[in-house]
Order: C-alpha cells, then sequence, then structure tokens
C-alpha cells in the first residue's frame, strides 16, 4: 500500500441554498478501502466535525 499522503481521495462539497437556508455536503471518495480506512483512523474524522461545528457557531453571529 502506498503511504497515506501518496493516495487519491476526492473532496466534493456541495452548497445549496433553499428558502434563504444555505446547507453544505461534504462528500470524501477515496482510492481505495484502504485510504478511508487511514483517514478514519488519523481522527480527520473528528477533527473535520470539530471544524464545522466552529463554523456553524460563526456563521450564527453573522445573522
Amino acid at each position: 500500500m502506498a503511504p497515506f499522503n501518496e493516495t487519491a481521495a476526492v473532496i466534493t462539497v456541495l452548497l445549496d441554498e433553499h428558502q434563504g437556508r444555505t446547507s453544505m455536503t461534504c462528500i470524501t471518495t477515496c482510492e481505495t478501502k484502504q485510504v478511508r480506512d487511514g483517514i478514519l483512523d488519523s481522527g480527520m474524522e473528528t477533527g473535520a466535525r470539530e471544524s464545522y461545528e466552529r463554523m456553524a457557531e460563526l456563521l450564527q453571529t453573522m445573522r
């Protein structure tokens, strides 16, 4: 297996506005199951979730 930083993962971010509200969907497509497992095992999922929660808090202050 190639090192984690030498494999492909594509992150697609979709922003959808409906009735004045915007939703965001992030889709990560990994080259292999091993890459997916490496991402999940790295703690990146937790860090991303925390970042999105902080962004949501910030956006609430901008209303």
